[in-house]
């Protein structure tokens, strides 16, 4: 049996690489100015059923919790072949070893490149590894199609719908979520393969 690459917290939380990118630690502040600034684009909002009209700066940064040791941390994605900032990737894990996630890719260049399965897949590796989450779930907006993507090339499953759970200011209408979860003895392999991959 391989050693086990990610042994504490820390290894987890610190910047480290992916095969394209590097993943730097952020505070709520840098974190609340690149959201403010990605969703200021109007196809970024859409994705995550925000208003119509983009939030201010001080209702994001309000909306985000300082970042936490062991529970709560933050990454800035930068693209290790020309050091741009490609997105940001949120971490953020309960005393029962329950984790959600989120991220969003605010530079349009890097959209339909497969960029969330490659920070996601190092990034849970490290957790399940390290022994820090046993569950992974997260909700998605219904229309979302290049999310649901991600979470089907990740191996999570589809485990249950929100149903008119918000309001899409775009269309008028109510919003569905879809809930998708990667738990037990799968999550626990594909994070040793994931780790083997590396």
């Amino acid at each position: 049996m391989t050693e086990n690459p990610y042994p504490d917290i820390d290894a987890a939380i610190r910047e480290f690489e992916t095969e394209r990118f590097k993943l730097k630690p952020i505070g709520r502040l840098r974190l609340a100015k690149l959201e403010h600034a990605y969703f200021k684009i109007e196809d970024v909002r859409r994705t995550f059923v925000s208003t119509a009209k983009p939030p201010s700066f001080w209702k994001v940064l309000k909306s985000r919790k300082r970042s936490k040791r062991k529970r709560r941390f933050y990454h800035e994605i930068i693209a290790k072949d020309g050091g741009e900032t490609v997105g940001i990737h949120t971490t953020t894990i309960t005393k029962t070893h329950y984790a959600t996630m989120e991220v969003i890719i605010g530079n349009m260049g890097w959209y339909g490149k497969n960029v969330v399965p490659e920070v996601r897949r190092e990034i849970i590796a490290r957790m399940v590894l390290g022994g820090h989450i046993s569950q992974v779930s997260n909700k998605v907006y219904a229309r979302n199609f290049g999310s649901i993507l991600n979470y089907q090339k990740l191996g999570f499953d589809h485990v249950g719908t929100l149903y008119q759970a918000a309001v899409d200011e775009f269309r008028g209408e109510f919003a569905d979520y879809l809930i998708f979860t990667l738990r037990g003895e799968k999550l626990q392999k594909l994070a040793r393969q994931w780790a083997e991959e590396a």
